[in-house]
């Protein structure tokens, strides 16, 4: 396969607001599916704070750390194929033309001088990146370094870039991305993507 450029792939699939409603709800905030990132690719999360006596989850973010995480670095929220119906659509549609488990990756970065953690960099499975908000330019290479892609992404936009492929991601305005991965190791377990109506 191919890299592959799609302009106005997706162009509402998630917004500021849907994440701002996201991550107001603290129990789906937890370290586990939270990565803050300083630039050398270390997480963020040797800091305590105290919870209230109500807390179940008591690994979760407290929303001003959260929110002072997330105007300062590279957050990253994994395990977020289910949190909208949009998203949820699309990790169903891959799934099912790749026969490949589909998980979703919420990449936010809202300091345009923060140092992007991963550089130039390849993953070891395929990915979907469809930029949700804001600009961002993105630079795939084939696996013997010829540039194959260079483009600034807006809304709507997304990049195929298969595994092995290096990439790098330039925050050019406060962004939001949705990474798809297609997972290799367990390609028929798939999420249970039935949708809850009320």
């Amino acid at each position: 396969m191919k890299p592959a450029l799609v302009k106005k792939f997706f162009p509402n699939l998630l917004s500021w607001k849907e994440l701002e409603y996201l991550i107001n709800i603290r129990p789906l905030m937890n370290i586990e599916r939270v990565a803050v990132l300083d630039e050398n690719r270390n997480r963020i999360d040797e800091i305590e704070w105290d919870n209230s006596p109500w807390t179940i989850d008591t690994d979760c973010y407290p929303p001003h750390l959260l929110r002072e995480y997330i105007e300062k670095y590279v957050c990253i929220f994994h395990d977020m194929s289910r949190c909208s119906f949009n998203i949820n659509k699309v990790a169903e549609t891959l799934e099912k033309k790749f026969n490949k488990s589909v998980d979703a990756h919420v990449y936010v970065c809202r300091n345009v001088n923060a140092v992007h953690p991963f550089g130039v960099h390849a993953d070891k499975v395929d990915n979907l990146i469809v930029q949700c908000e804001g600009k961002t330019n993105f630079k795939v290479w084939d696996p013997d370094g010829k540039l194959v892609v260079d483009c600034a992404m807006i809304p709507g936009d997304a990049v195929f870039i298969p595994a092995s492929f290096p990439h790098e991601v330039t925050t050019l305005t406060p962004r939001m991305s949705v990474s798809f991965p297609l997972h290799t190791d367990h390609p028929t377990t798939f999420e249970d993507r039935t949708w809850i109506k009320l």
